[in-house]
C-alpha cells in the first residue's frame, strides 16, 4: 500500500531499458495506492496475476502506457500474466508518447473505471480481453500519432500497434488475445483532441478466427455515448462486435387501428428514458414502422335498414362517421339490399312488389312529392333527408259501349269474347230477326270458367231457361250453378214470338267468386243463373246465336274495360297449383283469353318425370271454335302436323306462320334431366300487335314460338291456356300475372 506522496523515475536515457520498461512492476501482488503522484519517462505501472487498486492518483508516464498488463502466453497456451483485477477512482492516468496508450487492458479479469481521466497519444484506452467497467471521467486520444492513424486497420499486432482510437474494444488477431471483451460504460467522455477529420472515438472488433466477442454496453440515458452513436463515430468493425444499449422498464402500448382519416399504429414498447420505440418483439424500430397509415378518406360499408326506426344508415369501416335518411314506401317492407350508398345520400330501387288495390282500382305508382315513381325505379335521398313514398290508386275500368257487335253462330268460330271479373259487368242487348223455330233458337251465353269446376271448364246458357255444361243440364245440376225461373215464357209458339217482338238482353256481373248471368227478353225476366266456386281472377265470354233462319242485328255490348294507361302496374293472383298426378292428359288446366296488347307471365316449379321430351308444361292457343292447338316445350306444336318442319311452321287453319326454336339445340337427354326439377317462368305476349311471342324457360333452356299471320292480320282474341301432356308433371308455387292493353 502506498499513499500520499510522490514517485519520481528516470532510466537517464539508459540504452539497457526502452519505453515499454515499468516502473511500478506487480506480479501476485495486490498494490493499493492512494493519492500517489507517479511520474516516469517510460512505463508507469505494470500489473501481472494481481490486483491495482488506485485511488486519487496521479500517473504520467512518457512510454507506452500509464499503466498496463501483458497478455503473454505461459509455453502451454494458458494466461501467463493474468488474471488480474484493477479498480481505479478519481485518477489521472496520462502516456505522452506519441503511440502510447493512458490504460491497457489485455489480460482476463476487471476492469472498473471511476470518475478517471484516461489519455494517451495513440489510444486513450485499450481493452483487448477482460471486462471492463467505466463510470464518469473521460477517455481521450490526443490524435499524436496523425501520421500512422489508419495504420493496424487490418493487421493488429501488440501494444498500442491496433487501430488508432480514443478507446478500442475487443482484438482481430489470433492468439494471445483469446478472450471476450466486453465494456460497460456511462457517463464517460470520449473524445479526440481536436476532432480532426477520420478521427475514430470508439473502435470495436472482435477475432472470428478465435472466435471471440467485442461488445459495448451504455444507457440510453447516457448522452455522451448516445450523441457519438447518433454521429456514427462508434465504429463496429466485423460481425463479432457489437454494441448493446440499454433502455429502462419498456412501456407497453396497445395497437391502435387506423381509420378513414387518422393514423393508427401497431402494438409498441417505448423506453422512458430515451423514448426510443420497439415492435410486440421489442425489437428496436423507427415509429414509421409502427405506424398504420389512414385511408385519407371515408370508407363505407353497405347500407342497413332498419325496418323498426325506417331508417336506413351506413357507417364508416372503422365506425368514425355515419349516415342515415329516413325513408317509407307505404306498408312495404324495405330491406337493406334495396339501397345503394351515393356520394350525397343514398338510392333506394323501389320493390317490385305491388300493393293490393280495392276492386275496381289499379295500383298507379308511389307518389313522392309531385313525382310519381313506378315498382324498379331508382330514388335518390340526402344524407339525413326523409324520403316518404305513398301508393297511389286510381279507377281500373271504364264503361264502354260497342254498337253492332258481329256474333258468330254457334258452332262457327268466334270472333269476338268479353272478359269477365271481380267489378266487371258485362251487357248484351240485341234485335232478333227471321224466324225463330225452336225454344232455344236466339243469343246465348258462354263462360269459360278458367278452371276446372266440377269437372268442367265452361258453361253455355240458352234464352229458354236450359244450360249445359259437359253432362250436366238443368235434369242434372251442376253442382256450382242454381236457377232460378223469374216467370212463364209460354209456349214455344208464343216465346218464339216474345222473342222476335222484343230486345234481347243479357246480363252478366261477378262478385267474389260468384257469377251471376240475368236473361231477359223485353219487360220479361227469363231466368238467373248463379255460378258459384270461380276463384280464377277472368272468365271469357263468348255470345253466339243459334236458329237455321234467325237474323240478329243491333247488336249492342256495354262492359267493363281496363283504363288505357301507362301507369298501370300489373296485379297478381293468388298463388296456386297445376297439374295433377290424377288428371292425365289436361292442356286446358288453366283457361282464359288473349288480346291484343295483352302480356301474361306465369312463374313457378315444375317437377316432372321428364321420361319425354314433352313432359312440360305448355301452352294452349287458338280461335275459339277452331282445333285446339297446343304448344309444348319440347319445340313441337300439338295439331300442327306431323311430322313437323323444325323451325318454321304454317298453320293453315289459323292464317299463322309459327317460327319454333329451342335453346338445348336438339341435346334432349340435357334438357329432359332440367325437367325434373326446375325454375320456369312462361310469358304469352301480344303487346306488339303484329305478332305473339310464347317463351317457355325451363331452368337453364329457353323455349320460343313466334306467331305472325300468314296474310293480313292476326285475330282480335284467341283462347289461352296452360297446361301438360303427362300426369306425373306438376306446376306448384305458381303466380300468374297478366298486363291488359
Amino acid at each position: 500500500t502506498l499513499t500520499n506522496g510522490t514517485l519520481d523515475f528516470a532510466t537517464n536515457n539508459n540504452p539497457l531499458i526502452d519505453g515499454n520498461a515499468s516502473m511500478i512492476f506487480t506480479q501476485y501482488v495486490d498494490l493499493t495506492m492512494t493519492k500517489v503522484t507517479v511520474n516516469s519517462d517510460a512505463m508507469g505501472v505494470y500489473v501481472a496475476v494481481g490486483s491495482l487498486n488506485l485511488t486519487d492518483c496521479t500517473i504520467a508516464a512518457d512510454g507506452s502506457y500509464a499503466v498496463g498488463t501483458n497478455a503473454s502466453l505461459d509455453g502451454q497456451g494458458g494466461e501467463k500474466h493474468g488474471p488480474v483485477n484493477v479498480k481505479i477512482m478519481g485518477s489521472t492516468l496520462t502516456a505522452n508518447g506519441v503511440d502510447g496508450a493512458g490504460l491497457l487492458f489485455n489480460v482476463s479479469g476487471e476492469l472498473t473505471l471511476t470518475d478517471s481521466d484516461v489519455t494517451g497519444g495513440r489510444q486513450g484506452l485499450i481493452l483487448r480481453k477482460g471486462t471492463a467497467t467505466i463510470t464518469g471521467g473521460s477517455i481521450v486520444s490526443t490524435w499524436a500519432d496523425a501520421e500512422n492513424a489508419d495504420e493496424y486497420l487490418t493487421n493488429w499486432e501488440s501494444g498500442t500497434a491496433i487501430p488508432m482510437a480514443a478507446l478500442v474494444i475487443g482484438d482481430a488477431s489470433k492468439g494471445v488475445y483469446n478472450g471476450d471483451a466486453v465494456l460497460t460504460i456511462s457517463g464517460t467522455q470520449v473524445r479526440v483532441v481536436g476532432d480532426p477529420e477520420g478521427a475514430r472515438y470508439v473502435y470495436l472488433a472482435g477475432d472470428a478466427a478465435d472466435g471471440t466477442f467485442a461488445k459495448l454496453i451504455y444507457a440510453c440515458s447516457d448522452k455522451q455515448m448516445t450523441a457519438l452513436q447518433a454521429a456514427g463515430k462508434i465504429i463496429v468493425a466485423n460481425e463479432n462486435a457489437s454494441v448493446e444499449v440499454k433502455h429502462g422498464e419498456l412501456n407497453h402500448h396497445d395497437a391502435q387501428p387506423a381509420t378513414c382519416l387518422e393514423d393508427g399504429w401497431k402494438e409498441y414498447y417505448q423506453c422512458p428514458d430515451c423514448d426510443q420505440y420497439f415492435d410486440a418483439d421489442k425489437q428496436a424500430v423507427a415509429w414509421e414502422e409502427l405506424v398504420i397509415k389512414a385511408a385519407g378518406a371515408h370508407s363505407y360499408g353497405a347500407p342497413v335498414y332498419n325496418a323498426e326506426t325506417k331508417s336506413v344508415e351506413v357507417s364508416c369501416t372503422y365506425g368514425d362517421d355515419t349516415k342515415s335518411a329516413t325513408v317509407t314506401v307505404g306498408d312495404l317492407t324495405l330491406e337493406s339490399a334495396d339501397f345503394t350508398l351515393s356520394e350525397t345520400g343514398f338510392t333506394l330501387t323501389i320493390p317490385q312488389a305491388v300493393p293490393a288495390a280495392e276492386t275496381g282500382k289499379y295500383f298507379k305508382g308511389w307518389l313522392g312529392g309531385d313525382i310519381l315513381y313506378y315498382p324498379g325505379e331508382k330514388v335518390d335521398v340526402a344524407f339525413g333527408g326523409t324520403l316518404a313514398l305513398t301508393a297511389q290508386f286510381a279507377d281500373l275500368y271504364e264503361s264502354k259501349t260497342e254498337s253492332n257487335v258481329q256474333l258468330t253462330k254457334w258452332g262457327e268460330a268466334a270472333v269476338r269474347s268479353f272478359t269477365l271479373a271481380e267489378g266487371r259487368s258485362i251487357t248484351l242487348t240485341a234485335d232478333l230477326g227471321g224466324t225463330c223455330s225452336n225454344g232455344w233458337d236466339g243469343i246465348y251465353a258462354q263462360i269459360l270458367f278458367g278452371q276446372t269446376l266440377s269437372g268442367t271448364s265452361d258453361i253455355v246458357f240458352r234464352p229458354d231457361q236450359w244450360y249445359f255444361s259437359g253432362a250436366y243440364n238443368p235434369d242434372n245440376p251442376h253442382p256450382n250453378v242454381t236457377r232460378e225461373i223469374e216467370g212463364n215464357i209460354g209456349t214455344a209458339e208464343e216465346f218464339n214470338a216474345a222473342k222476335l217482338a222484343n230486345v234481347t238482353k243479357i246480363e252478366l256481373s261477378k262478385t267474389g267468386t260468384t257469377v251471376t248471368v240475368v236473361y231477359s227478353v223485353g219487360e220479361y225476366l227469363v231466368c238467373t243463373y248463379t255460378i258459384t266456386g270461380l276463384t280464377a281472377a277472368e272468365q271469357t265470354v263468348y255470345f253466339p246465336y243459334d236458329g237455321n233462319n234467325v237474323t240478329v242485328s243491333n247488336v249492342t255490348v256495354t262492359h267493363s274495360v281496363v283504363k288505357a294507361s301507362q301507369n298501370q302496374w300489373p296485379t297478381a293472383e293468388e298463388p296456386l297449383a297445376i297439374g295433377d298426378t290424377a288428371t292425365g292428359f289436361t292442356q286446358n288446366i288453366w283457361t282464359s283469353s288473349i288480346s291484343k296488347g295483352d302480356k301474361v307471365t306465369f312463374t313457378g316449379t315444375m317437377t316432372s318425370a321428364a321420361g319425354k321430351n314433352w313432359h312440360t308444361l305448355g301452352v294452349e292457343l287458338y280461335t275459339y271454335g277452331k282445333t285446339s292447338l297446343f304448344f309444348r316445350g319440347d319445340n313441337f306444336i300439338v295439331g300442327g302436323g306431323d311430322p313437323q318442319p323444325d323451325t318454321v311452321v304454317p298453320i293453315a287453319d289459323e292464317n299463322w306462320t309459327v317460327v319454333k326454336s329451342n335453346t338445348c339445340e336438339n341435346n334432349w337427354d340435357a334438357f329432359r334431366e332440367e325437367l325434373k326439377n326446375c325454375a320456369v317462368t312462361v310469358t304469352v305476349d301480344w303487346t306488339n300487335e303484329t305478332q305473339i311471342v310464347i317463351t317457355m324457360t325451363f331452368g337453364q333452356y329457353t323455349q320460343t314460338y313466334t306467331i305472325t299471320a300468314s296474310s293480313g292480320e292476326l285475330a282480335q282474341d284467341y283462347v289461352l291456356g296452360f297446361g301438360f301432356e303427362n300426369s306425373r308433371t306438376i306446376f306448384t308455387n305458381v303466380v300468374r300475372t297478366s298486363v291488359k292493353a
